[in-house]
């Protein structure tokens, strides 16, 4: 393998619910990891001290095409995130009001040439090759809308901190050569954003 191209599996869930396939109605995904800057303060033997900022959040931007409200079905529906609906309504005539409420978000995007392999949580066999990037405890902070060039695009902004109140990481990367297996991830909940 020389590259990733082409292909990539998307997983969104809210936390304590269903993870939603994005792969489909996806045509771009940008991740812009929090810097990890520090200023450089002069000191009085004409040396400079390193002084660490907080690491910035990271931001994902995904591209995508929706047929429905719905994100069930790789349908690629993302209002009812950004409105904080809570359980998603997947079928039939859907609806979505704006309200107050904020979502927790978990992200998983999947590369990988295991054949087998249907979304951004799943495992990757030994024999395969993969690399998956997850960032849990985030929000959808934007949903641009545009019909610009005659069809329905939404570009979406997920932000996501790089800890916890309690300090934990909540960004996870992991990859695997052809000689181990890729554990899945599991359900996002309270008290579990990976494994």
């Amino acid at each position: 393998m020389d590259a990733w191209t082409e292909v990539a599996y998307i997983s969104i869930a809210e936390q304590g619910e269903a993870n939603y396939e994005f792969a489909s109605p996806t045509s771009s995904i940008d991740i812009d990891e929090g810097d990890k800057e520090f200023d450089s303060v002069p000191n009085m033997k004409g040396g400079r001290l390193i002084v660490d900022k907080a690491q910035e959040d990271t931001m994902v931007t995904l591209e995508l095409y929706p047929i429905e409200l719905s994100p069930d079905d790789n349908l690629g529906g993302l209002s009812q995130y950004l409105n904080g609906v809570g359980t998603m309504d997947v079928a039939g005539a859907m609806e979505s009001t704006t309200s107050r409420n904020r979502l927790l978000m978990r992200i998983s995007i999947l590369w990988t040439d295991d054949s087998d392999a249907a979304t951004g949580i799943t495992a990757v066999a030994s024999g395969s090759t993969g690399i998956r990037w997850v960032g849990a405890e985030g929000r959808l902070v934007s949903l641009k809308k545009s019909f610009t060039d005659g069809v329905l695009k939404h570009t979406a902004k997920f932000r996501f901190p790089p800890f916890d109140k309690d300090g934990s990481a909540n960004i996870h990367e992991e990859s695997c050569d052809a000689t181990a297996e890729l554990a899945a991830i599991d359900a996002y909940t309270s008290s579990n954003k990976f494994r």
